[in-house]
């Protein structure tokens, strides 16, 4: 069974995570930190409790969820996992947002190994199971763990709403049809951890999300 915690970094809060097993093995997604003490908290939470990362994943290249990618690696080697085809149609985009709130990082992740749905990222004993979620993004991508009824859905489906469709990639009726046809279909008791705002439940949203009740 899989154990995460979460941590909200940077001024956008984004919810980074990270996942480990019995081995002590772990994931990280979603590298948003910005700030040395953010760093310092995540840091200090894997050496404290003994963690040893393997993975580094990100669910869509958007600025505020790849921010900290470089200081992960440098700090344990990890090469960042993700869909090519999203970093390639974000790259622009971040590069402006950049200049607008004066930061200095790369715009997306200059390094990587290239994942699609249907592939598996493994850490520890651990398999996590990559679904394509596109919609919010161009090509976003979700991770599950059956065994523990996890899902790391980054800004595709959150508490009550759903990702933003007006940015480049975006696209509501995609969006839309991932939500329906990949996260709901895994099953009402999913625990769903989102890249903002708090958890909660596929059987919930399904029920109570008014941009995609009714499924």
């Amino acid at each position: 069974m899989i154990q995460y915690r979460k941590f909200i970094f940077n001024p956008f809060a984004v919810n980074t995570y990270v996942l480990w097993d019995e081995t002590h093995r772990c994931a990280i997604i979603d590298p948003g930190m910005v700030e040395t003490r953010e760093y310092s908290t995540l840091f200090s939470f894997i050496e404290s409790n003994k963690l040893e990362p393997e993975v580094l994943l990100l669910t869509h290249c958007h600025l505020d969820h790849v921010l900290g990618w470089e200081g992960v690696h440098k700090k344990y080697g990890l090469v960042p996992q993700f869909s090519f085809e999203d970093g390639e149609s974000c790259r622009r985009q971040n590069t402006q947002y950049l200049t607008m709130f004066g930061l200095d990082f790369p715009p997306i992740p200059s390094m990587g190994q290239d994942l699609s749905g249907g592939t598996a990222v493994k850490f520890g004993q651990s398999e996590l199971q990559v679904l394509d979620t596109p919609g919010h993004s161009a090509a976003g991508l979700s991770f599950f763990h059956a065994e523990s009824k996890l899902l790391v859905s980054g800004d595709v489906l959150f508490h009550l709403s759903i990702g933003r469709t007006d940015l480049d990639g975006g696209d509501f009726n995609v969006l839309s049809h991932s939500i329906r046809e990949k996260i709901f279909p895994l099953g009402d008791d999913v625990k769903v951890l989102p890249g903002h705002m708090d958890e909660t439940y596929v059987g919930y949203e399904k029920k109570h999300n008014p941009f995609v009740r009714g499924y």
